[in-house]
């Protein structure tokens, strides 16, 4: 049976060969209530677009095309404006997608997604027990707020999922959140990547799973759940599926619209500019930029996901990772049965 998912895929897909931006994405903060080693963004500040200027940005891509949407951040829900923003969109027209680390969901929250419910709030996990989420996002009781914000959205019948990182500290808690996860009779997915920061810092990525540790990692997640929880809940991060620019684009929270929220090149901020304006130069932009001439040709092109940003944090747009290879490796070797 075809999923609105599906559906989804289809257009996106479809409206990357028109260039047109059906899909957006939106850091409406880099502020957050946790603390997370392995963050790209986050950091304190008040220089966040206005109220009226998120809205600007949303009508504009609205009336050239954008038909579904994701807000992130930092923590969505940080934001005391977030009721009207999300009202405000979601009155546009536009299928909204949350991403949020769940600490935060009360009875407020519930309320303004009861009236206009999203597509789904996906909240992303870090750790099975509060001592974890204080290691990882340094706060307490953590789990246990995220586990009540779990219960309000499935209580009033929000379809939320919950997705997991590849960090050290939780490796050994994947098991534990796959039966946290069936208990709790939610979909579950995860990431295989987290890479360096968006200005390419590569200082102390201990934190990250090796490739070796990641291809147990993915495979446990296939066994538990049968299906390929990387896809099924995202764009797809092979190169040759990448929509980046093409009909999906990303706004950070003061302005900037780039690829995605890994990339940050090419960039332009839509403060007072045009819209359509900013998205042509950057679609032209995006699609001169420099490939890796090994990966078309690379024995495991298959099981790579290998793109653009992931590329470019590892060591540069021209570059073949031997992260990535040495991963991709071992995804094909887990698919062959040898792993």
């Amino acid at each position: 049976m075809t999923s609105f998912r599906d559906v989804e895929k289809r257009l996106i897909l479809t409206a990357a060969k028109e260039r047109i931006p059906i899909h957006g994405e939106f850091e409406l903060t880099s502020n957050c209530n946790l603390d997370c080693e392995m963050c790209y963004v986050r950091q304190i500040t008040k220089n966040e677009l206005s109220t009226e200027e998120w809205k600007k940005i949303f009508k504009d891509a609205v009336d050239n095309g954008m038909l579904f949407a994701l807000l992130t951040g930092g923590e969505i829900f940080y934001r005391r404006d977030f009721g009207e923003l999300y009202n405000y969109l979601h009155d546009l027209g536009v299928y909204i997608t949350l991403y949020t680390n769940g600490t935060l969901i009360n009875d407020e929250i519930i309320n303004i997604l009861k009236k206009r419910p999203p597509q789904m709030v996906v909240i992303t996990v870090y750790g099975a027990d509060n001592e974890t989420y204080e290691q990882v996002a340094k706060v307490k009781d953590g789990f246990t707020k995220v586990d009540k914000g779990i219960t309000l959205l499935k209580e009033n019948r929000i379809n939320v999922v919950i997705r997991t990182s590849p960090l050290r500290k939780l490796y050994q808690q994947v098991d534990t959140l796959i039966r946290y996860a069936k208990e709790k009779d939610i979909p579950m997915v995860y990431y295989l990547y987290i890479g360096p920061k968006r200005n390419g810092c590569k200082t102390d990525l201990d934190y990250r799973l090796t490739p070796e540790e990641l291809g147990v990692y993915e495979k446990k997640f296939k066994e538990a759940f049968g299906y390929n929880t990387n896809d099924t809940f995202r764009k797809g991060t092979n190169g040759t599926k990448c929509v980046a620019l093409k009909s999906s684009f990303f706004v950070t929270w003061n302005g900037v619209m780039q690829p995605c929220a890994m990339l940050p090149y090419p960039a332009q901020s839509l403060k007072n500019a045009d819209f359509l304006d900013v998205w042509h130069d950057l679609t032209l932009q995006m699609e001169n930029l420099p490939k890796c001439n090994a990966c078309s040709t690379c024995e495991y092109q298959a099981t790579c996901i290998e793109c653009d940003a992931h590329r470019f944090l590892e060591g540069g747009f021209t570059k073949c990772s031997k992260y990535l290879r040495d991963l991709a490796k071992i995804r094909a070797e887990v698919r062959n049965g040898k792993v």
